[in-house]
């Protein structure tokens, strides 16, 4: 069937579109798009579904094209059709006002309803005096009285608890916003062209007034659903669901469903940007963000103090790391999923729960250290190195703790290992990886608190407490200087693990002999002698290289073409791969080498 007879031009249009398609294969559908449905007076039913395929997610792109160039064909159309006079809006939008009332009501619309939508919009954005404005003022009217009749059903739960409300707002909400996505296909001719400008950058000096344009008929049902519902009600969903939160923390069972729709509302609502200079996110950041985190502090500030007095800094160190978990897990669930909500209200929970209490909880380090006790050590550790000093303290503990501890095992082991540099070196190898176990469990190996330890324990070995000797200042001089007598017991220790080896053993004349005779039947002296060969050939082949070269560039007068060149003679007796039979090798000098080497004797 030939669609094109109903267009304007036949063939030639058709041809004409087919061409510019054939120049943009990216827009291809598009051209058939619109021929499909500007023919749809003719042959609705060949190119009935064609416009279901403008809802497919993938052709979104698409959209801004064909809503740029369809009112043409239409209007073209249009008038070589029956449409001589003009359309009456009354008349058309009575066509339609049924079908859009099921469509915002949820009802059920058939595939010819919807297809009849399509093409009584374009009829009156084409054909009628100030269509668009006409549409979107009955598109905005039948929306508000929608929304009006959800807000009473909202309101009638007011009174009958938190959960009761937040369930009845979250289910109009929800069925709301997803016609949100559904209602405005058809009215895409309506909606407006030009794309909104593009925000400056933060801390630009060139701002300009507020840039306003229309919207569209998604961007006023939202709107809508703003100023008729939830600007309303607003304060009292987010105090509904900020109590949920709190029952959560007692431990009760809430709906976390409830929440989170709430937040979702905030953040759709204000997505819509009034003024394109603004951040999208400020109002939820204004509003539910800084009460969420607020509310979170108040509740910890009562129970903490109270919770470290009745029941002490070790419980309440499990405590306050219990919570500050929970409390990131919360944010990442009921906040607006970014990295700086949840490190915002962590950052809160931190300062009411830690850093107030910080000198409290890192009065209990050096104990613990001394204990070993690594567990109470790494849950010190997680909240102690969230605070922006107190790490510092812990690793002056740990400093402390090495060297006074080391010194101690020294002195009770002093009348053995200042004698004994076997027994010296043990303990200190003892020490060392007994405080690195205690850093690595501890403190997670931590690179401060290792650093602190490798200090600590050069401090330690190099102590003159017990381990010092006096050297004298000068020959004539009868003052002296202490020093540590450590590195003197080092040395007599690595004079110890010499002596044990096989090298410092002195052999009898029988077993040299007979070493001798095994380094005879490992390397015979026939290998020996090609060996010597071998190295013997390569200092000779320096000097006749060296001679070659010089040769070369008094003949060519190219040294660098000589520098390349690097030829070895060789003893085929030392260098041959075998003996008498052995394969020989043809070679053929390539054309260059056989430039400087004229003849090869």
């Amino acid at each position: 069937m030939d669609f094109s007879s109903g267009l304007p031009g036949g063939q030639n249009y058709l041809k004409t579109q087919q061409e510019e398609a054939s120049v943009r294969p990216v827009l291809h559908l598009n051209s058939i798009l619109i021929l499909t449905n500007a023919s749809l007076l003719h042959y609705p039913e060949a190119t009935a579904y064609i416009i279901d395929i403008l809802l497919f997610p993938q052709f979104k792109r698409l959209r801004r094209y064909i809503r740029r160039i369809r009112s043409k064909f239409m209007a073209s159309m249009l008038r070589g059709a029956e449409y001589d006079t003009p359309l009456n809006f009354e008349d058309e939008w009575a066509k339609i006002h049924g079908i859009v009332l099921a469509l915002i009501t949820q009802e059920r619309v058939t595939q010819l309803e919807w297809q009849d939508l399509f093409l009584a919009v374009y009829k009156i954005h084409s054909w009628v005096e100030d269509g668009k404005k006409k549409l979107h003022s009955a598109i905005d009217y039948n929306v508000k009285e929608y929304v009006r009749m959800a807000r009473e059903r909202i309101n009638c739960h007011i009174e009958r608890g938190d959960q009761a409300l937040l369930r009845a707002y979250i289910h109009e909400w929800t069925k709301f916003y997803q016609q949100t996505a559904i209602l405005p296909l058809p009215f895409m001719a309506i909606d407006p062209e030009t794309a909104p400008p593009a925000p400056l950058p933060p801390g630009s000096e060139t701002r300009t007034p507020k840039q306003y344009r229309s919207k569209t008929v998604r961007e006023e049902m939202l709107e809508t659903w703003k100023k008729v519902v939830f600007q309303h009600i607003s304060l009292k969903l987010l105090s509904a669901a900020l109590r949920l939160v709190e029952a959560e923390r007692n431990g009760e069972a809430v709906d976390a469903r409830l929440v989170i729709g709430v937040r979702e509302s905030w953040v759709a609502l204000y997505d819509q940007r009034d003024c394109y200079y603004e951040d999208v996110l400020e109002q939820y950041r204004k509003h539910f963000e800084r009460e969420f985190v607020e509310e979170t502090v108040a509740y910890y500030k009562k129970r903490a103090a109270q919770y470290l007095a009745e029941n002490g800094v070790i419980n309440y160190m499990s405590y306050a790391d219990r919570m500050l978990d929970e409390e990131e897990q919360r944010a990442r669930k009921y906040l607006n999923p970014n990295p700086e909500s949840v490190s915002r209200l962590v950052e809160s929970c931190v300062q009411v729960l830690v850093v107030e209490f910080e000198d409290q909880i890192l009065a209990e380090c050096p104990s613990l250290i001394a204990k070993n006790d690594v567990e109470k050590l790494r849950m010190m550790y997680r909240l102690i190195k969230r605070t922006p000093s107190g790490i510092e303290v812990v690793l002056k503990a740990v400093d402390n703790h090495i060297r006074s501890e080391g010194l101690d095992d020294m002195k009770e082991n002093a009348m053995t290992i200042t004698t004994d540099p076997e027994k010296y070196i043990s303990q200190l190898l003892s020490m060392f990886d007994r405080f690195s176990t205690l850093v690595k469990e501890g403190f997670y190996d931590d690179a401060r608190l290792l650093t602190a330890r490798d200090k600590a324990f050069r401090a330690l070995v190099n102590d003159t407490t017990i381990f010092r000797m006096e050297l004298p200042l000068g020959k004539k001089s009868r003052n002296t200087a202490v020093e540590s007598k450590c590195p003197e017991l080092l040395a007599n220790y690595c004079d110890l693990l010499l002596r044990k080896t096989q090298l410092s053993k002195k052999l009898t004349s029988e077993e040299i002999d007979a070493k001798l005779n095994n380094l005879e039947c490992g390397m015979p002296a026939e290998h020996v002698n090609k060996l010597f060969r071998m190295l013997q050939d390569i200092e000779v082949n320096k000097d006749l290289n060296s001679s070659f070269k010089k040769s070369l560039v008094g003949t060519n007068n190219n040294r660098t073409l000589s520098d390349l060149i690097n030829i070895k003679i060789l003893n085929g007796g030392a260098w041959g791969r075998g003996g008498v039979g052995a394969e020989r090798v043809r070679v053929s000098l390539p054309r260059e080498l056989e430039e400087f080497v004229p003849e090869v004797g």
